[in-house]
């Protein structure tokens, strides 16, 4: 059994990789496309696409390493029809790069039906006749990219038609005469027909990132790939969490007005929390993932309106924080940097909003949808905070979560410098006598001589120094 690869280059760029065996079918093992570029608006207001080295660079590094992750043996490469194109260019330095990685491949020419309408046909009949377990999700250039593989293996071009042409396989001939040095043996020639090959750049590999939603009964693992926004989509599921058992008895409960009768409820053990973990981070050592973020829950807050509440929140936040240690601490050991985030936190920084609910929270999703690559459309409705096994509410938290690890921290405004204060002057006061008191205290007593003689007067107190200032017994001013 060998395993095949073909690439179509261009503004979007496909890719095929499947498995040859004795059987007369392929089995396709990655079918993707991405975008090369970006569309920008010309002069005349015409939409055009524009790429420049680096767009080139990165689809080149990106095909290159589907091609080195799934082992292709050999690859196909779609010929351009004008050499000045930019696709031309495209297929070019992904065929040096084939070359520098000792993978071979081969260029398709005129592999295409002319009459555009016999070519969809031509196409799905040979999908369909020619892989085993096509996904039905792909493009019309991945679905060209697939027949153009099985071209490459086994023609079936109508008769009509001149058979597909293809250049000279680009495998390192160990024979070839070189000008220099002649080649020792074990050692890949690096000269072809008598031409020094061009220098490569290294294949470097884009680092992935993967965020993590753990909830009490439903999880989101979203993983992308870039340290740059936009990044691209590789993977996101929605896993659930524990089961749904019977109770021994139905119980109503009361949410606001309306009764509700339980049947059932959640359970999650000890070895499905194990096993979700392990399941999880296998995962993320399968797609190269080398930073993980998790969501982490700081603090809560209870209504008291509410209090009932309490005893389904904490028993949910249980199980959060069990998974969310669980799966940090399996990370860790397999080699994955781990980081924790609150929801507060990546909310801010993905789309400036802090609040899980309210106004300005229908700003998640689009910020979300803006940055990935390949995000799909929302399918269901922005509703805060969605429960049940609502995917697209899951998976997207879990996107902010690694959104996080790719933004980088807003910039804290510059400290404003302090003036400088003038210096503050005593006031100056005039000096006193030395046991000299102020004005006002010989006014209060005044008024206290006063105010006691007159209560004295009212009622008829006759008490005099005899007594050291105190009224005698049976006096109406006695305390």
């Amino acid at each position: 059994m060998s395993r095949r690869a073909a690439i179509i280059p261009g503004g979007w760029t496909a890719i095929v990789v499947a498995d040859d065996s004795d059987a007369p079918t392929l089995r396709p093992i990655l079918a993707e496309s991405f975008e090369v570029g970006r569309l920008v608006d010309d002069e005349l207001g015409a939409k055009r696409r524009e790429w420049n080295e680096a767009d080139v660079d990165l689809a080149v590094r990106r095909a290159m390493q589907r091609f080195i992750e799934l082992r292709a043996e050999s690859v196909v490469i779609e010929w351009a029809t004008s050499k000045t194109s930019k696709a031309h260019a495209l297929a070019q330095a992904i065929k040096q790069a084939c070359f520098t990685n000792d993978i071979a491949c081969s260029y398709a020419k005129r592999w295409r039906l002319w009459n555009t309408t016999e070519h969809r046909a031509w196409v799905s009949r040979r999908i369909l006749e020619g892989y085993q377990g096509w996904p039905s999700d792909t493009f019309n250039v991945s679905r060209d990219c697939g027949v153009m593989l099985l071209e490459s293996i086994a023609p079936d071009r109508p008769a009509q038609f001149p058979t597909i042409l293809k250049e000279e396989s680009h495998v390192p001939n160990l024979e070839t005469k070189l000008e220099a040095a002649p080649v020792t043996p074990g050692e890949t020639s690096l000269k072809r027909r008598g031409q020094k090959k061009k220098p490569a750049a290294p294949v470097v590999l884009l680092p992935r990132t993967a965020g993590i939603d753990p909830g009490a009964g439903y999880l989101g693992l979203v993983i992308t790939e870039g340290t740059t926004v936009p990044v691209q989509l590789i993977h996101k599921v929605t896993l659930p969490v524990g089961e749904r058992v019977a109770l021994k008895r139905p119980r109503k409960i009361k949410r606001g007005e309306e009764t509700i009768t339980l049947t059932t409820r959640h359970s999650l053990t000890a070895p499905m929390a194990k096993a979700l973990a392990d399941k999880i981070v296998s995962r993320l050592l399968e797609y190269r993932v080398t930073r993980l973020a998790i969501e982490h829950v700081e603090a809560v807050h209870i209504e008291a309106k509410n209090p009932g509440a309490a005893s389904s929140i904490a028993t949910s936040l249980i199980r959060t924080a069990w998974l969310d240690i669980l799966i940090g601490e399996r990370a860790e050991a397999a080699g994955i940097e781990v980081h924790r985030v609150s929801a507060s936190t990546w909310r801010a920084r993905v789309a400036g909003r802090r609040k899980r609910g309210g106004a300005g929270a229908e700003l998640i999703p689009e910020a979300v949808a803006s940055r990935i690559r390949g995000w799909p459309p929302e399918t269901t409705p922005w509703r805060g905070r969605s429960g049940g096994a609502d995917s697209d509410a899951h998976e997207r938290d879990a996107a902010g979560v690694n959104l996080w690890l790719v933004l980088p921290p807003p910039e804290s405004p510059p400290l404003a410098e302090k003036k400088a204060r003038a210096p503050r002057l005593a006031t100056p006061r005039t000096p006193r006598e030395p046991g000299a008191r102020p004005p006002s205290y010989y006014v209060r007593l005044e008024r206290l001589r006063n105010e006691t003689a007159q209560a004295r007067k009212a009622t008829g107190c006759k008490c005099g120094n005899q007594h050291h200032g105190r009224h005698r017994t049976g006096c109406a001013l006695a305390c």
